[in-house]
């Protein structure tokens, strides 16, 4: 029987943090497994006898990297199968301090609200096209009344609050995720300064399902009370859990204004 290559999550990390894991595969009959690269980014290698993977990406290299290989038993002739290993180098911006494990990769950790941090927005990448449920993932945007598209934020993009009648502000966000069940998702959305707590929200909401394989709301309305000024850095921290207990969590740097916002691209 031919070797079994067991899947592993979208390895998420910056540049110059270095990666280094096995990679986890079997053979059905107990044999000595050898593994071969087929196309590494430069930099990228790949031990043939133990699978193991080493490589520190550069700011060349930001965006999707897919890394593929195969695996060959002892049979004669050998049985081979193919593998793929996806790595998405996202920038590091002003705002994001990571937290890096050489064999799982690295949560976006951001700086404590006391610092301003935002120097204007980063550089935008793609997502890597990967299935599921290793590409799980969660989006928040912001984009005009009546739009179909997510326009989605990153560290350092606006915010508008919009004053309401009734006292206090408004907010507008669009959310999407993937690999999550659609139905009766509880969303919980927390809006902070580094002195207020302009709004703390949880609903449960059923999303929309696309013919891209993401789920997705638009228009979730939050008020947000407190004091804030033009400006003011703010962070905002979104989590989502579906039917079946998956959680995914996004925290943004933003900055907050009462001012008209341009379309993000």
């Amino acid at each position: 029987m031919p070797p079994a290559v067991l899947p592993r999550p979208v390895y998420y990390t910056y540049p110059g943090y270095p990666a280094e894991f096995r990679i986890e595969a079997m053979d059905p009959e107990g044999g000595h497994l050898l593994f071969h690269t087929v196309d590494f980014p430069l930099g990228a290698s790949l031990e043939e006898e133990t699978g193991l993977v080493r490589w520190t990406p550069s700011e060349e290299q930001i965006g999707p990297n897919y890394l593929s290989f195969t695996v060959s038993d002892e049979a004669v002739p050998p049985n081979r199968v193919g593998g793929l290993l996806v790595f998405q180098v996202y920038p590091v911006d002003g705002c994001v301090r990571p937290e890096c494990d050489p064999a799982r990769g690295c949560e976006p950790g951001l700086a404590p609200l006391t610092e301003s941090c935002c120097g204007g927005p980063g550089t935008r990448v793609p997502e890597p096209e990967v299935g599921c449920p290793e590409g799980r993932v969660l989006h928040a945007g912001r984009n005009p009344a009546g739009s179909p598209s997510i326009r989605r934020l990153q560290n350092c993009d606006l915010l508008r609050l919009i004053p309401l009648g009734q006292g206090g502000y408004g907010a507008r966000l669009n959310l999407e995720a993937r690999c999550l069940a659609p139905e009766q998702i509880l969303v919980k959305a927390r809006l902070e300064t580094a002195g207020s707590i302009l709004f703390d929200e949880s609903a449960r909401l059923n999303f929309e399902t696309r013919a891209d394989g993401f789920i997705q709301v638009l228009g979730l309305r939050f008020i947000a009370e407190g004091t804030f000024s033009d400006g003011m850095e703010a962070q905002l921290t979104i989590a989502v859990t579906d039917a079946d207990g998956e959680r995914i969590e996004r925290k943004l740097r933003l900055i907050l204004t009462r001012g008209a916002v341009p379309d993000l691209p």
